[in-house]
């Protein structure tokens, strides 16, 4: 290792648990869901691009995430009272999503 340069902290496998959830869709007559599993490394934006793949779709609508009463998503100029949601994009939030 040389000195001065930063190292990345990685987490071992014994740190690292599995989660297994249940995604359904709200408001629809014929229930849709999928079960997934995600680590505990998984960041928001991991979690949304999984999301995308299990349930077919092609990231073109707005979306967010509630997280203790955080709103994180992508901003919009088209929608002022998005205003106030977080980008979980953004570097500080990349490891936003602790289970």
């Amino acid at each position: 290792m040389q000195e001065g340069k930063p190292t990345a902290k990685i987490k071992q496998p014994e740190d690292i648990d599995v989660y297994q959830m249940k995604v359904t869709l709200e408001d629809i007559k014929l229930p849709i869901w999928r079960r997934i599993q995600v680590t505990s490394a998984t960041t928001l934006y991991r979690f949304h691009k999984i999301l995308q793949v299990v349930m077919g779709w092609s990231d073109y609508h707005l979306h967010e995430f509630i997280i203790d009463e955080t709103h994180y998503g992508e901003p919009s100029p088209d929608y002022d009272f998005l205003d106030a949601i977080q980008n979980p994009n953004h570097p500080e939030h990349e490891d936003m999503l602790e289970w």
